[in-house]
């Protein structure tokens, strides 16, 4: 019986569907850190998203998270995928230092205020310069400053709408630029760098496509870092909600998953 001994998988899911947050939230954990934050807490289902989690920062200086190991992943030796599926109730407001959701690979640590260093993510921020529900994508190197960005991107044809869900995809790919290895529909051609999404989920609608319909000419598609700023240091993964201003505000997630793995090209 033939069998792909090069072959490594390792993936990271939740659903949220458990006895309590703590159980519900691995392998994730759920940090709350400052002034009134909130972390991970059940919030009722709504068909057809069963088991919610919220996260709310409180005022000051204060976030809320769920954060992934950050010594887990190295973003230069292997393909990643990864898809966050949420909800922001209320969006940042305009013209206002207001709060700030993120989600994606990175190496902030379990005290929720640590520089980000190294690592790839989507941040929703809004301020003086920024239209409201403006979304941006980041490349981290060794830096507190974001490598070759942020990027402002308006990813679903205008800005985000609140109470909305959507799904966050991202694809990092550690592969030489002349390979001509695919990874299924969702790219074609040479795998490189850092690609990322953002498309609305309409829910019980059964004539939504899939992700794998989904590529850099249609919707959603928020562009692309080249793989020679990947970070090189080890990130996590994290999905927060961060005051910068403001009442406290929530972010609502239904899911959250990431895939690592190498692949034998040919496979």
């Amino acid at each position: 019986m033939a069998f792909n001994v090069l072959k490594e998988i390792q993936e990271y899911y939740t659903d949220f569907i458990g006895g309590t947050p703590a159980i519900a939230c691995e392998p994730f954990v759920s940090i709350a850190t400052g002034t009134g934050a909130v972390g991970a807490t059940f919030v009722n289902s709504v068909d057809p998203y069963w088991g919610i989690v919220s996260l709310t920062s409180g005022t000051a200086s204060s976030s809320a998270q769920l954060v992934l190991d950050p010594s887990l992943f190295l973003l230069n030796k292997r393909p990643f995928r990864a898809h966050v599926q949420f909800m922001i109730p209320t969006l940042p407001v305009f013209g206002a230092a207001d709060f700030i959701i993120t989600m994606g690979f990175s190496n902030e640590n379990t005290t929720g205020f640590a520089t980000i260093t190294n690592g790839a993510r989507m941040r929703i921020q809004t301020n003086a310069t920024q239209t409201t529900g403006a979304v941006n994508t980041e490349v981290f190197s060794g830096s507190t400053t974001a490598v070759g960005g942020p990027n402002l991107e308006f990813p679903v044809g205008t800005t985000l709408t609140a109470g909305q869900w959507y799904n966050y995809y991202a694809q990092i790919d550690y592969i030489n630029t002349s390979t001509q290895l695919t990874y299924g529909n969702l790219v074609a051609g040479p795998t490189v760098g850092v690609r990322q999404w953002l498309i609305p989920d309409l829910g019980l609608n059964p004539s939504f496509p899939g992700v794998n319909q989904f590529n850099a000419f249609t919707q959603g598609y928020m562009g692309e870092y080249p793989v020679s700023l990947l970070p090189t240091a080890n990130t996590g993964f994290v999905i927060g909600v961060t005051f910068n201003g403001g009442a406290a505000r929530t972010i609502q997630i239904n899911r959250a998953y990431i895939l690592a793995d190498r692949w034998n090209p040919g496979n």
